[in-house]
């Protein structure tokens, strides 16, 4: 049977289940939007599956850009009825973890689509963390797979705040937008309305049911299995304990507290997995221990004059091409003392560099289309991509850059790259106007006194270490020597 078939085969149980329901809830006239204003692509978004299959597309609007958005879609009699009634509870836990309803289209009298937020980008959080596992290694990816399950229990919670509960919560059921995990709750508007015609067993599921869902999010990125393992189909309807997450493929390196709370997230008695209320601190203080894990120590700052003459980057060869740039960190040594950078150091090769390289221009070719392939905007763009992805080129540049009584003949293989990543920062970046985070380092000794006197510490003709001084401000302007150089 055909994907579409399938869908329409679905929605046959949905087109009774609204016959049911007297009142169609009125939708405000700015979410209808009329049939040629949108396309839809023919091969739905990989990875999703029953109530989660989603369909790319765009919606045009006069005088400006296309917006990419996602389609659900309906076919069927009560198919117009079945979108209002999924946009009326989409609107009402509408929440940054929950993906957004741009509004609906009535295609025909059979078939209606739902339109969610989307861009070029989103992906399926299932098909995401297979690409992502292997290439950014355990702890790595253990720190954002915990991430996005904070973002998913953020969005349930808000959903239970509203008195709504999604009951099929899985990596498959989230969309990853901008980085941020979000919830397709599209479908749950149907589950709710079949709470109607239902049975006593299927009126057990309480909100609890969305917390062993958290618990399956978490098992299907870090095992990269499902929480019930081999086990499928009628096996599952037999009495059992509940699913044996211990005996799954866990990473060697994974965090024993991680597993700890995958085990009472997926407990078997709903009394054992805690609340929502409960999790989310939880989850938290997982991501701050993994966070802890995977960063390196920081050395400790020198607080001696800088070895480096003022603009002397600026008198460094950007080497001809950005690619030319990255390739000359082949052959850098492991700076002083950081044995913790030594596998990041291993992979200062021409083919993993290469390979970074190719991410970098095909991600930012596809996520800034109006960067022409080979500008200065686009190669501005990769620079700072490579630079702040989990490559080794950061780690690489910093730790060269932090190293104490460093000369500028000892960073050749760094400085074409750290050239280009500081010009692209100055054309293409945006001043960051928040607190900069090291000030929460200010505790250390060396640095008490500069962090509680720093105009004197850094006042005009007194001999500074830049690294010191971006660790307590980001306003330039504050120094009055900065600016003067300028």
């Amino acid at each position: 049977m055909s994907s579409e078939g399938g869908s329409r085969s679905t929605h046959s149980q949905n087109e009774r289940m609204y016959s049911l329901i007297d009142s169609v809830p009125s939708i405000a006239q700015q979410y209808v939007v009329t049939a040629d204003r949108v396309v839809v692509d023919a091969v739905p978004l990989a990875g999703g599956f029953g109530d989660d299959v989603l369909y790319p597309g765009v919606l045009k609007t006069t005088g400006m850009p296309d917006c990419a958005v996602l389609f659900r879609r309906y076919f069927g009699t009560h198919a117009a009825a079945i979108t209002r009634h999924e946009v009326a509870l989409l609107l009402r836990v509408a929440h940054k973890n929950v993906l957004g309803v741009v509004g609906l289209v009535d295609v025909s009298p059979h078939e209606s689509y739902v339109l969610l937020e989307g861009n070029s980008s989103s992906s399926n959080l299932q098909t995401l963390a297979t690409g992502l596992r292997a290439r950014l290694g355990t702890v790595a990816f253990c720190r954002q797979a915990v991430q996005w399950t904070l973002d998913v229990a953020a969005g349930l919670a808000h959903m239970h705040s509203n008195n709504i509960f999604h009951f099929n919560i899985h990596a498959s059921s989230i969309i990853v937008c901008g980085g941020t995990a979000k919830i397709n709750a599209s479908g749950v508007a149907q589950r709710l309305a079949l709470l109607d015609i239902a049975s006593p067993e299927a009126l057990q599921l309480t909100p609890s049911s969305d917390v062993f869902g958290i618990g399956c999010v978490l098992c299907e990125l870090l095992t990269g299995s499902a929480p019930w393992g081999k086990s499928t189909g009628i096996a599952l309807l037999r009495p059992h304990g509940g699913p044996d997450v211990m005996g799954l493929p866990w990473a060697d390196s994974s965090i024993p507290i991680v597993k700890t709370l995958v085990k009472q997230l997926l407990h078997a008695d709903s009394r054992h997995r805690g609340t929502l209320v409960e999790i989310i601190p939880e989850l938290q203080n997982l991501l701050d221990t993994v966070i802890k894990v995977a960063e390196p120590p920081q050395p400790t700052l020198s607080m001696g004059l800088c070895s480096l003459a003022p603009g002397w980057l600026d008198a460094v060869d950007p080497q001809p091409s950005l690619l030319d740039a990255l390739l000359c960190l082949i052959g850098c040594p492991l700076p002083v003392d950081r044995t913790d950078l030594a596998a990041h150091h291993a992979d200062l090769n021409s083919p993993k560099l290469a390979a970074w390289y190719h991410y970098a221009a095909d991600t930012i070719t596809k996520s800034i289309p109006h960067f022409t392939v080979g500008s200065q905007q686009w190669e501005d763009a990769c620079a700072i991509m490579l630079y702040t992805c989990e490559s080794p080129i950061c780690y690489m540049i910093n730790g060269m850059l932090s190293q104490r009584g460093r000369v500028q003949s000892a960073l050749k293989h760094i400085t074409p790259m750290a050239r280009r990543l500081f010009d692209a920062v100055r054309r293409l970046g945006t001043p960051y106007t928040s607190e900069a985070f090291r000030v929460v380092y200010a505790d250390n000794k060396l640095l008490q006194q500069p962090h509680s006197d720093y105009k004197t510490h850094f006042a005009v003709g007194r001999p500074v270490n830049f690294y010191q001084f971006a660790s307590f401000t980001t306003d330039m302007e504050r120094i009055q020597s900065f600016t003067d150089q300028q």
